[in-house]
């Protein structure tokens, strides 16, 4: 376990030599998007992301022939709800299930991919986010119930148990942090803030722009305010909690499908 130091106040966990050189890379950021967040996003109403919020990238576990590897999720198998829609890969010694030249050609170049990469899987409630174009907002919630390997280039953010401090201070609702359902809930909060709220914007701002399309780095995560009085205000206006338990049970059952199938 090692720490990735920004300044005195702002550190992130990584695990093992997962991006190990890329994490450390330090750089100056210049770019206006970047810059107007960081002034926009200030004063006494300004919270460090991720002092209430938990960013890792997907634990990572080798692919082996022997794995019984059936359900894989690419960033492009993620959709605009939330939702994952992984490819159902065909064991060896199952052709005959296989139906088009087409689909032959979709695992295959899913097989590749899972070899030459790694992959990954996640045990608990978490919001995945795709470390390429976040503006698209392409954000996937999942219980950890799901028997889906996924693609390493996912960035894994879970809440804190000062995350549960601040919508108290916001709100007054109060959860606990040891109850499923409600770490559940703080996901799903987690989630729409990120897919429709202040937090998206947040993290499109923070983005680097490479040759064609902007990415995610932890390092800049760890430098990204967010506005308690925005997030305030966003959670009064869309009814975050109400909805919290239609979408748990979306997610669950969602989960007892892609098991059973």
């Amino acid at each position: 376990m090692g720490l990735i130091t920004v300044d005195p106040e702002h550190t992130l966990e990584y695990r093992g030599d997962l991006r190990r050189e890329s994490i450390r890379r330090e750089s100056f950021r210049l770019d206006v998007d970047f810059i107007a967040q960081r002034q926009m996003v200030s004063g006494n109403s300004a919270y460090n992301f991720t002092a209430y919020v938990e960013v890792d990238w997907i634990e990572m576990s080798l692919f082996s022939d022997d794995d019984n590897l059936t359900n894989y999720c690419e960033i492009g198998d993620i959709d605009r709800l939330g939702r994952i829609c992984p490819y159902k890969l065909v064991p060896k010694g199952h052709s005959d299930y296989i139906n088009s030249p087409e689909e032959i050609g979709q695992i295959e170049r899913r097989l590749k991919k899972i070899e030459k990469e790694k992959i990954g899987q996640v045990d608990n409630w978490a919001v995945l986010v795709p470390k390429t174009r976040p503006y698209r907002r392409v954000f996937a919630l999942v219980s950890g119930k799901e028997n889906v390997y996924y693609t390493t280039d996912l960035l894994k953010f879970q809440p804190s148990e000062k995350f549960i401090e601040l919508l108290h201070e916001l709100s007054g609702v109060s959860f606990d942090f040891q109850k499923e359902n409600d770490y559940a809930q703080l996901c799903v909060i987690l989630w729409f803030l990120l897919r429709y709220g202040p937090l998206g914007n947040a993290l499109s701002a923070i983005s680097r722009w490479g040759k064609t399309y902007p990415t995610l780095d932890p390092e800049d995560i760890t430098l990204m305010n967010i506005d308690s009085l925005e997030i305030s205000a966003w959670i009064a206006d869309n009814y975050i909690f109400e909805r919290g338990e239609r979408m748990i049970e979306y997610v669950e059952q969602s989960a007892e499908f892609i098991n059973r199938t």
